[in-house]
């Protein structure tokens, strides 16, 4: 419980160093967009193709396919997640439903740091053209990005604390899935409230205040895209 609440207030801090980009400093929106352009280009082959390293743009597709990948093993070897009753059944179908939340979480990721991009560029457009620079798109991309890394860090932290109590058990997978999911719903949420719902298609999904629902699951099946392009 101690470790958890310590990565808690390291996450905080962490997230109060980011030092915020002054109005009227075209230089800091042409920086933060340079970073994020390689990861968010529309083109497969210089993205190289695969999830091993994949950009923004490729994170959803990689997730779903991962949730896919695990939805097929269970199947392999004939497990019914809504009838699951031995541990190892169980594990795997927490397993499953955690990737469906990952991949929930990754497709609003992707939609927030696109519509980011979209109003950093728009920045720059306007410093180009003699006009005032108002850096709310860069500040709120380079704010994306490093949130969102500490906040892999955070659940990593908080979720083998919580997995620690487990250890030598069967039951111990299944509980630090579940940590994960309830981490990960949580982080859509933000996404979600934060960043997406105040944008135009942003709210087009519901709010992900609860597990991801079956109906969510076939729209990224079908979709295999973000729901703000």
């Amino acid at each position: 419980m101690l470790s958890a609440v310590l990565s808690a207030l390291l996450f905080v801090a962490a997230l109060q160093q980011a030092a915020p980009i002054s109005a009227g400093d075209p230089a800091a929106a042409a920086s933060a967009v340079s970073a994020a352009e390689p990861e968010l280009r529309n083109d497969a082959e210089e993205a190289g193709g695969t999830c091993e390293y994949p950009s923004w743009r490729q994170r959803p597709r990689c997730a779903i396919d991962d949730a896919l990948a695990m939805e097929a093993e269970a199947v392999r070897t004939d497990v019914a997640c809504e009838e699951a009753m031995t541990q190892v059944a169980m594990n795997l179908c927490s397993a499953v439903n955690m990737a469906w939340e990952r991949a929930r979480m990754e497709v609003h990721l992707e939609a927030a740091t696109r519509s980011a991009f979209d109003a950093a560029r728009n920045e720059l457009d306007l410093a180009a053209n003699g006009g005032p620079a108002h850096p709310y798109g860069s500040q709120f991309l380079v704010d994306l990005r490093e949130s969102q890394k500490q906040w892999e860090t955070y659940v990593d932290r908080v979720c083998g604390s919580f997995g620690a109590e487990f250890l030598g058990g069967s039951i111990q997978p299944m509980m630090v899935e579940e940590c994960h999911g309830d981490l990960t719903r949580q982080r859509t949420l933000v996404l979600w409230r934060y960043s997406l719902s105040g944008l135009e298609g942003g709210s087009e999904w519901p709010a992900p205040n609860a597990p991801v629902s079956p109906a969510e699951i076939e729209t990224m099946k079908a979709g295999r895209t973000n729901p703000a392009s």
